[in-house]
């Protein structure tokens, strides 16, 4: 059954990445979580986010947008900037994210 095009692909070599492998596993697990969420919600690997951002807060377990912001800093290869406006913006970005996400199996198919 076709879903849309709408999943994120976690490679296996994950486990063995040594960037991966520097995160606790509560941290492993938000990273994979960010990566649905920036699917289902972003655009080519970023999302915005702004106060107070529940559904994320809840959704990685950590109780304020700050504290979600300090986890992601954490994270190589995740670029977190501010942006200000009326209210402060944070974009979330994945590096590479083309690479390991996009969908090239159209030719194939």
């Amino acid at each position: 059954m076709a879903d849309s095009g709408r999943w994120f692909k976690l490679w296996c070599s994950a486990i063995n990445d040594p960037d991966l492998d520097n995160l606790d596993i509560a941290d492993f697990g938000r990273w994979a979580k960010l990566g649905a969420y920036i699917k289902e919600h972003g655009t080519d690997g970023s999302v915005s986010l702004k106060e107070p951002s529940k559904t994320i807060t809840t959704m990685l377990q950590l109780p304020t947008l700050k504290d979600v912001i300090i986890c992601f800093e954490r994270m190589r290869n995740v670029t977190v900037s501010s942006e200000t406006n009326i209210n402060v913006t944070y974009k979330i970005t994945y590096a590479n994210w083309l690479k390991y996400q996009g969908d090239f199996s159209t030719n194939r198919v």
